[in-house]
């Protein structure tokens, strides 16, 4: 009886250890595997990323920026800038680390950025807004910018 007592909380304690209800854990989704490309980007006067955007620009972009996540947590950045084939691959940084939870898909390289998941129509998005200051002739102005991927 003692045995099966015993045996009863130690099943207890490693049950409530367990992480599979944590909604802040991470792990990598399959869904989200494959190439995501960069269908926006902009730049917000505020913290808010919404109204105009700032300079001359639409969001829109050139179509050549992506971020490939693989299947083993890596991931790899591709543009036609700084980041480009087949150099890329051999570029620290130009790749890192993915993770995903129930907030979204966590980018890591240097630093994370946590991007949020949407999707609409069965178009998949990931989207983050970074709060930033800008300085200019002595004035510092909130800026906040906003990168929208969509999985191709």
């Amino acid at each position: 009886m003692k045995n099966l007592i015993a045996l009863t909380i130690i099943s207890l304690f490693f049950t409530s250890c367990s992480d599979e209800n944590d909604n802040d854990s991470t792990s990598n989704d399959l869904d989200y595997i494959g190439q995501w490309l960069l269908t926006f980007s902009g730049t917000y006067e505020g913290s808010e990323c919404s109204g105009d955007l700032m300079g001359s620009g639409d969001g829109s972009t050139d179509g050549s920026t992506f971020i490939t996540l693989y299947e083993d947590g890596t991931y790899l950045s591709t543009d036609s800038f700084f980041c480009t084939e087949p150099d890329n691959v051999n570029d620290p940084n130009c790749q890192g680390t993915w993770s995903s939870n129930t907030s979204g898909v966590i980018i890591t390289s240097f630093f994370s950025i946590t991007y949020l998941l949407d999707e609409e129509n069965g178009i998949r998005t990931m989207t983050s807004e970074l709060q930033g200051e800008m300085t200019s002739n002595g004035e510092t102005t909130q800026t906040c910018s906003k990168s929208i991927y969509t999985q191709q």
